[in-house]
């Protein structure tokens, strides 16, 4: 009476499929298409992060930039305050 048929089962998986790539067009059609404007670039020059050169503390093992290192709290920091 409530069994599971090949024909069920293949029409619950079409239906499932189909509510799957609704959601897809969907989110497709209101992100604006998945396509990057080639008149501007993805990231702007005034978002743009720098990188800086890290080096660890030979006392504490803490990352600091590389130029322009201050002391940390413990006595035997070897950067300058």
């Amino acid at each position: 009476m409530f069994g599971f048929g090949l024909v069920k089962l293949l029409l619950t998986v079409i239906a499932v499929a189909a509510v799957w790539y609704g959601f897809k067009v969907v989110a497709r059609r209101v992100s604006g298409g998945g396509k990057l404007d080639e008149r501007e670039p993805p990231q702007s020059a005034e978002r743009r992060i720098e990188a800086e050169e890290m080096t660890a503390c030979p006392t504490c093992g803490v990352y600091v930039p590389r130029d322009g290192a201050r002391a940390c709290d413990r006595d035997d920091c070897p950067y300058p305050a």
